[in-house]
């Protein structure tokens, strides 16, 4: 038998690793080095889930939990893509595109198989109405110098 190890989601974290990207990039430039810089975020999703006063005025600490948590990771997105998209307004050298569905509410669970084909419509709605920024963002990537910098992974595709 192996060793348990317990693990927690990424998202507990660093829900929307794109402010942390940017600041790898700096981070690995030379003092006064400048490169363009396109970043790609792509969500898995959005929902509004309103609470009801009705609902919640009465809620405890426990019935809390859930909500409290979506609210922190949506937040924490939501901020990472605002200051992302301050960033790339206000210097030439960062592009910034955030690709995000908005979703059901009560279709979110990923881990429930009967969402499979609400995920999919969803996904190929999302893709075909976003069809213009996707291209624009695979013309970009062709189009890509390579790097000589041994500290890019090697990408096999």
């Amino acid at each position: 038998m192996g060793t348990q190890t317990n693990l927690v989601d990424g998202g507990v974290i660093l829900n929307d690793p794109g402010m942390a990207t940017y600041a790898e990039v700096l981070n690995s430039l030379a003092a006064g080095e400048e490169c363009e810089i396109t970043i790609v975020s792509l969500g898995t999703g959005a929902s509004a889930q309103p609470i009801p006063y009705e609902v919640s005025k009465n809620w405890g600490a426990v019935n809390w939990i859930k909500p409290l948590l979506n609210a922190t990771m949506d937040g924490v997105s939501a901020t990472t893509e605002y200051m992302l998209r301050a960033i790339a307004d206000a210097h030439s050298n960062l592009t910034y595109y955030r690709l995000n569905p908005n979703i059901d509410a009560n279709k979110t669970a990923m881990d429930d198989p009967s969402n499979l084909p609400y995920w999919e419509k969803v996904t190929n709605d999302f893709i075909d109405q976003n069809n213009h920024v996707i291209q624009k963002i695979i013309s970009l990537i062709c189009e890509a110098p390579a790097s000589s910098d041994s500290r890019q992974p090697d990408l096999q595709l």
